[in-house]
């Protein structure tokens, strides 16, 4: 069973970053706290944990790659002949990442339902798991017990896909069933743009500034990006942020709230900004999960809107749509009237914007 090196690296970045921490004092040194990471790898069984750990403990350089007997947590003799895990076995790596050396303390569990005993004592003594689960079989009986038992604890559960090699995997299909069965989303890779559009206005000269808060990645000017809801592909002019009068900068990066101007090419191409999902163009669309489209408010009040002058159609129609930019909640629809032509029906929330020109 082949586990890349860029998964298992990934994963020991992932186990860095989303485990929390404890302190540990060793008899030799003194481990800082804030570098420990104590976690289990969780799953059915015969869905690779033990080759997992096999490949964490290269990676982490704990044992020399290739120089070693498969399954090496596995001790038993049982284990060995049968090629199950019995008994939780406990493991130290030692893990740099940039310029700090993380320790990490790894529990390789049992996956068979006569062991689950182990699988909840060992439980009790981390802060993160890793959820295996098998890219050719999904989702199975045990998957769903270890989850619960987790889940139960309140640790920071890291899903993870094995065994994606085989021609009989069917890697997107069980994603879809994790993100069902345990409620779970998939999550941008590192650096992936993930931003939501919380409000728009159209400014003259420049384009439609959006309000947006950065949930991964990063933004800067001259960059493009895609509208998940839209499907549309737009430059960005400008990035900046409200101080609290907008005020350019370099860059948005991940936690950050500003605003991004838009310069798309047609007006309706981002009729529904507010609410829509904002990443990067280079980006698959199906790696990027959109958040939840923002309800649409039901209009109080309704007005027609026609023109005296048929040459001022096309002044009006981009007069509306600037108006949706900037007032989300507003409804258009076309509208016709024997007496007054061509026109349009629309329905506000109050009677103000009604007292305002357009």
């Amino acid at each position: 069973m082949h586990v890349s090196r860029h998964v298992t690296s990934s994963l020991v970045r992932s186990l860095v970053k989303r485990t929390t921490c404890i302190r540990m004092l060793s008899r030799q040194y003194q481990v800082d706290a804030s570098l420990v990471r104590n976690f289990a790898i969780i799953a059915h069984v015969d869905h690779g944990k033990s080759t997992l750990a096999d490949r964490l403990l290269e990676e982490t350089q704990t044992v020399e790659r290739g120089n070693h007997e498969e399954r090496l947590l596995d001790s038993l003799l049982v284990e060995k002949q049968r090629g199950i895990t019995v008994k939780s076995q406990t493991a130290t790596m030692r893990y740099t990442l940039g310029d700090k050396t993380y320790t990490l303390n790894l529990i390789d569990t049992p996956g068979h339902i006569d062991f689950n005993f182990e699988v909840s004592r060992s439980l009790s003594a981390i802060q993160g798991v890793v959820l295996l689960v098998d890219a050719n079989e999904g989702i199975q009986a045990q998957t769903i017990g270890n989850f619960f038992l987790a889940f139960e604890r309140n640790l920071k559960i890291i899903p993870t896909l094995n065994k994606i090699d085989l021609k009989t995997a069917v890697p997107d299909l069980v994603i879809e069933q994790m993100k069902s069965v345990f409620d779970m989303e998939k999550e941008c890779p590192r650096g992936t743009l993930k931003a939501l559009v919380f409000d728009s206005e159209f400014v003259s000269n420049k384009g439609y500034r959006c309000s947006v808060v950065i949930s991964h990645g990063s933004v800067s000017k001259n960059q493009d990006v895609q509208l998940y809801n839209s499907e549309v592909t737009c430059p960005v002019r400008e990035v900046g942020l409200f101080v609290p009068h907008p005020e350019e900068c370099e860059e948005l990066r991940a936690g950050q709230m500003g605003y991004a101007v838009l310069n798309p090419k047609r007006l309706e191409h981002v009729r529904h900004l507010v609410g829509d999902t904002l990443f990067h163009s280079h980006a698959h669309r199906d790696e990027v999960t959109p958040f939840h489209k923002v309800k649409s408010p039901q209009s109080m009040v309704y007005a027609g809107v026609f023109t005296d002058q048929l040459s001022e159609l096309e002044r009006l129609s981009g007069a509306i749509e600037k108006l949706c930019l900037n007032d989300s909640s507003v409804h258009v629809n076309k509208d016709s009237n024997h007496a007054l032509g061509q026109g349009w029906r629309l329905g506000f929330l109050d009677t103000w914007p009604l007292s305002r020109p357009f």
